[in-house]
């Protein structure tokens, strides 16, 4: 789904002034020549996941607003207590290996990939726009991990193949998109074959439960989309889906659902573990899978409309093989697409 997320637009340039942490800017010609922007996704604060390397990575978009044909350099500063300690400069043709067309009156530049060593301790992402002699504008957001509130159980019974996360660059890191943060998760048996056939009924995942990862109330849910045959994918808004908000911020949203297997409405209170419907094949989707993500809503700044954006959570208490022949117990944790997941 590339649904444009959207988040107050921030001026970037004032006329002779300096930053906490940055040089002065240079005097412009007047307010209308500031370049205008808004990192993406919106709530001003990009989040930031660990690897197993010792790294940390984030990745970001920009829409910027103005006379975008001036900009000759982007720099992307990277921040810990104040202090520099890290920059990347793309010139005019790097920046158009990022740029996303359409992009209507605006620059979009989309996937910004950064990974650095966690021990740097980046807390802030700023960055700093050029023409070809001086700078024409500039923003920064804080760089955070999640501060997860709830505890959540893989919303699956038994083994299931992770066929797409959001490891760091692969596709569930797309901004613009409630898929961000997303996981495409395959039942499998006991070799680890997802049983995929021409017909539905040759399918391990469809027809599989679908659980409330914990306690929490439902927003919404979306039901009457067909479930399609394998390869033969439907609309967006055809997705049948259950939302769910858990509390403090926090909602879960299980998509590609079986058409009338589900078995909660509006406003009811759920508690964990309980069946909230079946995996389908319904909307845009090559073979029955559950797509799971988490998200939250904040204000726009600039309107007060809400707006969603995801969420990089962890779950409790399920177990990891890469083989199905050892089963290791793991208490939080983020599954990683080619892994073997297996829940009660």
């Amino acid at each position: 789904m590339r649904e444009a997320l959207l988040i107050g637009w921030v001026a970037l340039v004032a006329p002779a002034c300096r930053t906490a942490e940055g040089p002065p800017l240079q005097q412009l010609d007047g307010p209308r020549t500031a370049l205008e922007v808004r990192f993406e996704p919106p709530g001003g604060t990009v989040f930031k996941l660990e690897s197993d390397l010792e790294t940390e990575n984030w990745d970001f978009g920009l829409r910027v607003r103005g006379d975008t044909g001036r900009l000759e350099r982007l720099r992307i500063e990277h921040l810990a207590a104040g202090a520099l300690r890290h920059a990347v400069e793309l010139d005019r043709t790097a920046l158009s290996a990022y740029r996303v067309e359409p992009g209507g009156a605006d620059l979009l530049l989309s996937h910004l990939y950064q990974q650095l060593p966690a021990r740097l301790g980046i807390d802030r992402l700023r960055v700093v726009l050029f023409d070809s002699a001086r700078e024409i504008g500039r923003g920064e957001v804080p760089l955070t991990r999640y501060a997860q509130q709830n505890r959540f159980r893989l919303p699956i019974r038994g083994c299931w193949f992770v066929a797409s996360g959001h490891d760091f660059g692969i596709e569930h890191r797309r901004w613009y998109s409630r898929g961000h943060f997303a996981w495409d998760l395959i039942r499998v048996d006991g070799e680890g074959e997802p049983g995929a056939g021409p017909t539905l009924a040759e399918n391990r995942s469809f027809g599989q439960p679908v659980v409330a990862p914990a306690a929490g109330t439902v927003l919404e849910v979306k039901d009457g989309g067909e479930d399609r045959a394998p390869g033969d994918p439907g609309a967006r808004d055809e997705a049948n889906f259950v939302l769910i908000d858990h509390g403090a911020g926090e909602h879960s949203r299980l998509v590609h659902l079986k058409k009338g297997s589900i078995r909660v409405r509006p406003g009811e209170h759920l508690q964990a573990n309980q069946l909230l419907g079946e995996v389908g094949n319904s909307g845009m989707t090559d073979g029955p899978h559950l797509h799971v993500a988490f998200e939250t809503e904040v204000a726009d700044p600039s309107t007060g409309e809400r707006v969603r954006v995801p969420l990089p959570v962890r779950f409790s208490g399920y177990r990891l093989t890469s083989n199905l022949g050892t089963r290791v117990p793991v208490d939080l944790g983020r599954p990683r697409r080619g892994q073997f997941i297996c829940a009660d």
